[in-house]
């Protein structure tokens, strides 16, 4: 590369020797004349049988069968792994997983921003997060691996559920303390414990544990579906709020309205607005439902209020 210098070591034993000694040793300086040896970066690197370095660029490219670098509890392991040492930023280019105490990805195409704790990743994108608040309450917890930016599988927060897992074409994700967000496009899929949110697009704010779905968004609990054009969920709490093209699906029910809002620990959902409900052979035509799952009782609100024996309900997915 013209205007500059570019390093590269081979090895295992020339990395740890080379990172070691690059500031003090001088083994891999240039000749005097030349550009002064790069400094090491400020980050953890293990597993790399070969490193590049650009002085032009400031950029350190380490490739091996399985790269680990760690920076504080941040975590990214990949065969190759570009690292720009001045914008402080790192890149996965063909395949890896990021991970921290609270958050893990894996995709095609990983960027971090190690400063802001910002993460972009696109293509197969899966991977998992824990709530603010159950991450809080397990942080004197967590174990030495954890500590290195592995969340641990096997903690208490895993074993309840309070992880959930994602899968989506593409996220962005933030992972600081005060700003826990995800927002992750296409074919988006967050499943926590019984209860699973899909949609086109899905912003989830860790912080209030609130969903927001755009897009053929559907939440779903066993055979119950509620489906809208806008759905905002609160998984830990079993409630949803939906609005435009509002479609509900259940074992002994199927009905369509404008809007309606679900709360599963009260066992209770409330349909508005052009409300059309199928439960067994009776249709229910109303501005407003009541529906009380635990009483198998719907109340019915509005001028006027129809019921229609021996209907027959809609198949799966039609509207009524």
């Amino acid at each position: 590369m013209t205007g500059s210098s570019r390093l590269k070591v081979i090895g295992v034993a020339l990395i740890v020797v080379g990172l070691g000694c690059l500031p003090d040793s001088g083994a891999l300086a240039a000749p005097a004349a030349g550009p002064r040896p790069p400094a090491p970066p400020q980050i953890d690197v293990s597993g790399a049988s070969t490193i590049e370095y650009d002085d032009a660029t400031q950029e350190w490219v380490f490739r091996g069968a399985r790269v680990v670098i760690v920076r504080g509890t941040v975590r990214i392991e990949a065969p190759e792994i570009l690292y720009h040492a001045g914008a402080r930023h790192i890149e996965v280019l063909g395949g890896g997983t990021i991970s921290t105490p609270t958050f893990e990805v894996g995709a095609d195409r990983i960027v971090a921003m190690l400063p802001t704790r910002h993460v972009t990743a696109s293509g197969s994108v899966r991977g998992r997060f824990l709530s603010e608040a159950a991450a809080q309450g397990d942080a004197a917890g967590r174990s030495d691996a954890a500590a290195q930016g592995e969340a641990s599988p096997d903690g208490d927060a895993a074993q309840d559920g309070r992880w959930a897992t994602f899968s989506a074409e593409t996220v962005e994700a933030d992972d600081r303390p005060d700003t826990g967000q995800i927002v992750a496009t296409g074919q988006v899929a967050i499943l926590r414990g019984s209860q699973q949110l899909r949609a086109d697009r899905v912003v989830y704010d860790r912080m209030t544990r609130r969903g927001t779905a755009d897009g053929h968004a559907v939440l779903a609990q066993g055979a119950d579906r509620l489906q809208a054009d806008h759905l905002a969920a609160d998984l830990d709490r079993g409630e949803a709020d939906a609005r435009d093209h509002v479609m509900l699906e259940g074992e002994d029910m199927r009905g369509v309205a404008d809007h309606a809002t679900l709360s599963q620990r009260a066992q209770t959902i409330v349909l508005d607005g052009h409300v059309i409900l199928y439960r067994g052979r009776a249709r229910l035509e109303a501005e407003r439902a009541t529906i009380l799952f635990a009483e198998h009782t719907t109340i019915a609100e509005g001028h006027p209020a129809k019921i229609i024996s021996g209907a027959a309900a809609p198949p799966p997915g039609a509207v009524p």
